[in-house]
């Protein structure tokens, strides 16, 4: 199931297909017999693919879509997820100032920060600084 998500949602599909496929995704890895340690083979390319369809989705509601297969996938994987999480911490502020009009979308992405920083406890000091610096910067920017 996790190859065919996979491979649906490669860069050479339609994208409404590899939306679909994403979505498709979700649903295994929230499904009540998901397993993480078969999926963990996967997790790489899973992020990538997940990264690469949040640049070019252009729609807010498309990008909270992907961000909820993000979610489902570290309230999965649990601490499995450590060797991805710089990079999602990267995302964090570039997509918070695509989302400065849209509340679904800043909340989706507190929502990934939380469920990063809950999963991983404080034992990973090397993103606690970004973390934290992206929690700062989004909460001055919503004050505004």
């Amino acid at each position: 199931v996790y190859e065919v998500c996979l491979q649906y949602m490669a860069s050479s599909q339609d994208l409404v297909v590899r939306l679909t496929a994403a979505s498709a995704l979700k649903a295994a890895v929230s499904d009540f017999a998901f397993y993480p340690p078969s999926y963990s083979p996967y997790l790489d390319v899973t992020m990538q693919l997940l990264y690469t369809l949040l640049r070019e989705v252009e729609e807010c509601e498309s990008r909270v879509k992907i961000l909820e297969v993000v979610n489902s996938i570290i309230d999965g994987c649990g601490k499995q997820i450590v060797d991805f999480v710089d990079p999602l911490i990267g995302w964090l502020p570039g997509l918070w100032g695509v989302a400065t009009d849209h509340a679904m979308l800043q909340s989706q992405l507190l929502t990934t920060a939380r469920k990063l920083s809950r999963c991983l406890g404080l034992w990973v000091s090397s993103c606690t600084a970004s973390l934290i610096l992206f929690l700062n910067t989004s909460s001055l920017r919503t004050q505004r």
